[in-house]
């Protein structure tokens, strides 16, 4: 009889076992299901913001007039150092709110704002001196005027040694190639000036000294460029003088006398 009483219990037990497992797994179904039908979205995929880099040529004009602003002086340009990300295709421009540069003038901080958040963007400050460039292409060979020049002002540290920085050394030259950039400093390579008088041709031999003036006849020996001094022959007395050239077909020889003593007075 006791026996018969202990397996009852037995089976009891185990059935209570058996339905409180089977609940536990009810409800963690019923989670699940209320976790899919609360948040459907959640489980959805977000889509992600393609960012764009800005530049040196977007940044540039912005925080320059923003450096004019704030120190009263356009004589120097910027040079961002590293270039933040924006969304791309965002709305709106650009706008400057903070242009912070140090006590030496030489470094700034500048915040920028857009539609959608503010970036902060650093970089040097840099000295500038304006130099002419050029407007358009000008094809070599043709000599260029003053109306294919403007003034730029670029850094300082760009201006070499061979930088032409005054008109009157481009004004008249002509271009070695048509593949120079516009709007980029013009150096001493870069042109040429035309030839005013050719080996082999015949020029007008001048010397002036006050009042006097001897012009005559004469050979050239070489090529030469305005201001350039060259050799030419003075076909009375067979000599060799030295002259500079002064235009077209015209040389100065150096010394009045000197062109009397050949007997070149006419």
């Amino acid at each position: 009889m006791m026996k018969h009483l202990l397996a009852c219990c037995a089976a009891l037990v185990l059935v209570g076992e058996v339905q409180a497992l089977r609940t536990l797994k009810d409800l963690d179904v019923l989670a699940k299901e209320f976790a899919q039908e609360a948040a459907p979205e959640a489980a959805l995929p977000h889509e992600s913001v393609r960012l764009i880099s800005l530049d040196q040529q977007t940044l540039a004009p912005l925080l320059e007039e923003a450096c004019h602003g704030t120190l009263g002086d356009d004589a120097l340009s910027v040079q961002c150092e590293g270039f933040p990300k924006i969304p791309e295709g965002f709305e709106g421009t650009l706008q400057v709110l903070a242009f912070s540069p140090n006590e030496s003038k030489s470094r700034f901080v500048a915040t920028l704002g857009f539609d959608g958040g503010e970036i902060t963007v650093k970089g040097r400050l840099c000295p500038t001196v304006q130099v002419p460039v050029l407007t358009r292409h000008v094809p070599a060979g043709e000599a260029i005027t003053l109306e294919d020049l403007e003034w730029k002002r670029i850094p300082s540290r760009q201006v070499l040694r061979t930088t032409l920085t005054r008109t009157e050394e481009i004004i008249g030259c002509l271009p070695r190639s048509a593949s120079h950039k516009v709007g980029a400093p013009l150096r001493k390579g870069d042109l040429e000036r035309p030839l005013l008088v050719k080996r082999g041709e015949g020029v007008i031999l001048r010397a002036a000294s006050g009042r006097l003036s001897i012009d005559m006849q004469g050979t050239s020996f070489e090529n030469g460029e305005k201001g350039q001094r060259i050799r030419v022959l003075n076909p009375v007395s067979r000599r060799t003088l030295y002259a500079v050239v002064v235009g077209p077909h015209q040389v100065e020889v150096e010394s009045t006398m000197r062109l009397a003593q050949e007997g070149a007075v006419q």
